[in-house]
C-alpha cells in the first residue's frame, strides 16, 4: 500500500460531505478500489456507479435543502481502515441542529473497498429506524480499557463503566451536543437509565487503534436477555494521558432504548 494513495484516500474521506455540498462525486468514485459501495442508516446498502450517483446527487440536494455547514472532528487510520468523525450542523423543522456522524471505510490496496456511515434518525425526524447489519468480521485484539466497557454494558453495571472515564470525561449520545454527559455521576445517570432494561449483549466487528484514539464498530444483539434485530453501531474512546480511563467516548447509533 503506497503512503500516496494513502494521503489521496485519506484526502477523500475528509472531504466527502465537501464533496457532496459541491456535487462532485468523481473524486470520491476514485477513492474506491473498484466499484462504489456504501451502507447508510437511511438507504442501506447501495453499491455501482450509477446507485452510488443517484445517492450522491440526492445527498447533495438534501444537505442543501437544509443549509449544511459540515465540521470534521478527526480523522484515525491504520493500514486496513479509517475512521472520520463528523458534525453535520443542519436547519431541521425550524431550528438549528447537530448531526454526529461517523464515516468508517475499509481499504484494499490503498482505497476504499467499502464505506460504512452512522449516525442516528433522531435528531432529523424524532423517531429511530432499526439499521439491518451492515457486515460482520472478526475484529482485531480489543483495548483493556474498550473491553472493560462492553463488558461493563453486558452487566448492565453503570457504576463500573462510569468508574472507566475521566472526572472531567465526557459521554455523547448518537443526538448530538444537547446530550453530552461530563463527569463521573453525569455518565453513571446515563448508563443508569440506558441500562435499566437490563445489560446489553454486543458483538464487535472492526477495531482501530491511532494512539489515544480508539474506534470500535459493533452489533447491538439483545438487552436484558431479549434479542432485538441487530443493529450497527460505532463509538470513538478518547483515552486520557494514562491510557486506561476515558477523556471522552462518542456514540454512533440508532438504538432507541435509550441509546448505548
Amino acid at each position: 500500500m503506497s503512503q500516496t494513495m494513502d494521503q489521496s484516500t485519506l484526502n477523500v474521506l475528509n472531504s466527502f460531505y465537501d464533496y457532496l455540498l459541491k456535487g462532485e462525486v468523481s473524486p470520491v468514485l476514485h477513492g474506491f478500489a473498484s466499484q462504489p459501495e456504501i451502507n447508510t442508516p437511511l438507504q442501506g446498502s447501495i453499491s455501482g456507479r450509477e446507485d452510488f450517483g443517484r445517492y450522491f446527487q440526492q445527498t447533495s440536494n438534501w444537505l442543501h435543502e437544509h443549509q449544511a455547514r459540515i465540521g470534521l472532528l478527526a480523522t484515525y487510520q491504520s493500514a486496513d481502515l479509517m475512521v472520520a468523525e463528523f458534525v453535520l450542523y443542519l436547519y431541521l423543522r425550524g431550528e438549528h441542529a447537530d448531526l454526529p456522524v461517523a464515516l468508517s471505510a475499509d481499504l484494499k490496496s490503498g482505497k476504499m473497498s467499502q464505506l460504512r456511515m452512522y449516525h442516528s434518525n433522531w435528531p432529523l425526524t424524532g423517531t429511530h429506524l432499526q439499521r439491518a447489519l451492515s457486515f460482520t468480521s472478526t475484529p482485531n485484539e480489543v483495548p483493556p480499557a474498550v473491553a472493560a466497557f462492553f463488558d461493563c454494558l453486558k452487566q448492565g453495571d453503570s457504576t463500573g463503566a462510569s468508574n472507566l472515564f475521566l472526572p472531567e470525561g465526557y459521554l455523547r449520545e448518537p443526538s448530538g451536543a444537547k446530550f453530552k454527559h461530563t463527569g463521573n455521576d453525569a455518565v453513571k445517570r446515563y448508563l443508569g437509565a440506558a441500562l435499566a432494561q437490563g445489560g446489553v449483549q454486543t458483538q464487535i466487528t472492526r477495531v482501530l487503534q491511532d494512539q489515544s484514539h480508539i474506534s470500535v464498530e459493533y452489533v447491538i444483539q439483545s438487552q436484558g436477555g431479549t434479542a432485538i434485530k441487530d443493529q450497527s453501531a460505532l463509538a470513538v474512546f478518547e483515552l486520557g494521558p494514562n491510557g486506561d480511563a476515558f477523556a471522552a467516548v462518542r456514540i454512533y447509533d440508532d438504538f432507541s432504548t435509550p441509546a448505548i
